[in-house]
C-alpha cells in the first residue's frame, strides 16, 4: 500500500513539473496565431502568375494565407480576377496590368490555309467572328455573304472568358458572336480548334503562347491582322510574346483588343489590402515573365492609392 501512495505522489510531482516548464517555454497569450485563408478566383491563364505571387508574398506574410479558389462558393471569395473595367457593388478593383486578346486557329488546317495569305483588318475580322442583326444587313446580297462564312467561330460562354473584352473592343454585343459556344475556361477553346479544320476562335495571349518558350504553342497558328499603327511591325507564327508585349505596349492598333485585368477586393480587410499593395508595388514584375502588359507609371500610381495605408 505504502509503495501504490509513493508512486502517485511521484506521478503528480512530475507532471505538476511538466507543466511548469511547458508554461515557462509557451507563456499563455503567447500562442502562434493560426493562418487565416483568404481565397482568390482567376482565369486559368492568370493562375501561373497568381501561384507565383502567393508562393512569394506567403514567404514575406506566413500568418496570412492565399488560396486559389477551385471549388469556392461565392461567399467564400475574398478576391476575384476581372478581365474588363468593372464596377461592383460593395467592392473595389485594383488593376495590376494589360492583356492583349489575338486571333488564332488550327496550324496547317483548311481555315489556316485559307486565311494566313489574308491581312485580317478591322472591318475583316468583324466579319469573321459576328453576325449581324437581320435590320443591319444592307441588303439580300450581304446577307448572303455573311451566310456563305465556311469558318466556324469558337467562343467561351463562361463569365471570366475575354469573350466580353473582344466584343466590346469590336463595338458588339457579345450575343452577336457567330459559331460555337464552348463551356468553361478560354484555355478549353485551343482544343476546340484544333479539332475542327474550319474552326477560328480568339484568346488571350497567355493562353495561345507557351510561357516557356516565348512562341506560339504547338498546333497553333496567328491569322495575319493588319498591325496598322504599330510602325510597320508585322505579327507572325515567329513573333515571341516578349516581342508582342514591348510593341503593344509602346502603340495600339484597331485590330488587336487590349484590355484592362484587376482583381476586386473590400476595403475593410487590412489583410487583403496588404497583399495588393505587395503586387502593385513588386508583383507587378512578373507581367511581362506570364504575358501580361505593364500599366504606365501615372495608373500605377492611381491602382497603389486604393490599398494606400491610411
Amino acid at each position: 500500500m505504502k509503495r501504490i501512495v509513493f508512486f502517485a505522489i511521484f506521478m503528480s510531482l512530475s507532471l505538476c513539473d511538466s507543466y511548469s516548464v511547458l508554461n515557462a517555454e509557451n507563456p499563455p497569450g503567447n500562442e502562434e496565431k493560426a493562418a487565416r485563408s483568404y481565397y482568390v478566383r482567376c482565369p486559368r491563364f492568370v493562375r501561373p502568375m497568381m501561384e507565383k505571387w502567393i508562393e512569394e508574398y506567403s514567404t514575406l506574410r506566413p500568418d496570412v494565407k492565399i488560396c486559389l479558389a477551385k471549388r469556392c462558393a461565392k461567399s467564400e471569395i475574398d478576391m476575384n480576377v476581372v478581365l474588363r473595367r468593372s464596377n461592383i457593388d460593395g467592392y473595389e478593383v485594383m488593376y495590376f496590368g494589360d492583356y492583349c486578346i489575338l486571333p488564332v486557329t488550327k496550324k496547317n488546317s483548311f481555315a489556316d490555309k485559307k486565311l494566313s495569305g489574308k491581312t485580317m483588318g478591322r472591318k475583316r475580322l468583324k466579319k469573321l467572328f459576328f453576325t449581324k442583326n437581320e435590320e443591319d444587313y444592307v441588303d439580300e446580297y450581304e446577307r448572303e455573304e455573311y451566310r456563305k462564312i465556311p469558318y466556324v467561330v469558337y467562343s467561351s460562354n463562361d463569365t471570366a472568358s475575354v469573350s466580353g473584352s473582344f466584343a466590346t473592343f469590336f463595338d458588339e454585343p457579345l450575343c452577336n458572336l457567330r459559331g460555337k459556344r464552348v463551356s468553361g475556361d478560354d484555355a478549353f477553346l485551343n482544343n476546340a480548334v484544333v479539332n475542327d479544320t474550319l474552326g477560328v476562335t480568339f484568346n488571350a495571349i497567355p493562353n495561345i503562347f507557351d510561357i516557356k518558350t516565348r512562341r506560339v504553342r504547338d498546333g497553333l497558328s496567328l491569322l495575319r491582322v493588319d498591325t496598322e499603327g504599330l510602325s510597320g511591325y508585322e505579327i507572325t507564327n515567329n513573333t515571341t510574346i516578349d516581342e508582342m508585349i514591348d510593341v503593344l505596349e509602346q502603340e495600339k492598333t484597331e485590330t488587336i483588343p487590349v484590355s484592362r485585368i484587376g482583381i476586386t477586393f473590400s476595403q475593410d480587410d487590412e489583410d487583403v489590402k496588404d497583399f495588393l499593395r505587395w503586387i502593385i508595388t513588386s508583383g507587378v514584375t512578373y507581367n511581362h515573365h506570364y504575358g501580361f502588359l505593364n500599366l504606365d507609371s501615372q495608373t500605377m500610381e492611381r491602382q497603389a492609392d486604393k490599398v494606400r495605408l491610411l
